[in-house]
Formats: C-alpha cells, structure tokens, sequence
C-alpha cells in the first residue's frame, strides 16, 4: 500500500493555526483534523481538510501519540509550523 504524504508549512503570527484534532493512541487512530475553523492559517493556505491525518508536527512524531500529546505539541508548535500528513 502506497501512503500519500505532503509537508505543510504554515508560517503564523497567532496563537493557534486554526485546527481541532481527534484521534490519538488511547483511540486507536491517528490524529486526524476533525474542524478547520474560517479565515485562520490552515484555512487560508487551501491544502488541509477535515480528515487529513497529521503524523508529525515541525518534525515530533504524532504516529503513536495520545490526543493530549498531540494538543500539547501542537500548542507548542511555534511561530512556523511544518505539518506532515
């Protein structure tokens, strides 16, 4: 099976790019974006979509981390941020 991956990078000046995740290892599943929200930075730059797995975050793996874990590394991101998916 051939895994489709692309590399996001958001370059922001706010506090958050303007996503929700579900998911995590307590979950059984990825982490996947369940809500762009309007006029924010992943909104703006046309690539994410509801769905899209995120497996790391500025190069920290998220393949095998709890939801909180990614929230975390999310929050921690940055003002430049790198999505893998």
């Amino acid at each position: 099976m051939v895994k489709n991956t692309q590399n996001f990078s958001l370059i922001y000046f706010v506090f958050e790019i303007g996503i929700s995740i579900k998911g995590g290892r307590e979950n059984r599943m990825p982490i996947l974006i369940s809500k762009i929200f309007p006029n924010m930075p992943a909104d703006q730059i046309g690539l994410l979509y509801v769905g899209d797995a995120i497996l790391s975050v500025n190069g920290k793996d998220l393949q095998h981390a709890s939801h909180e874990e990614a929230v975390q590394i999310l929050k921690k991101s940055g003002k430049e941020v790198e999505l893998e998916g």
